[in-house]
């Protein structure tokens, strides 16, 4: 979550502010693997 949204992103293109993991339903284990295909599920 930026802290300011007038200016939320850094020089680096990172977020200012706080850092948040998402939960990621349907996904083993809720990480995302390169060159793999997903599809939403429900929580």
């Amino acid at each position: 979550m930026p802290d300011s949204t007038a200016d939320p992103i850094s020089g680096g293109g990172f977020i200012k502010g706080l850092d948040h993991i998402p939960q990621i339903c349907g996904v083993p284990g809720n990480v995302f693997l390169q060159g793999q295909t997903y599809t939403a599920a429900p929580c």
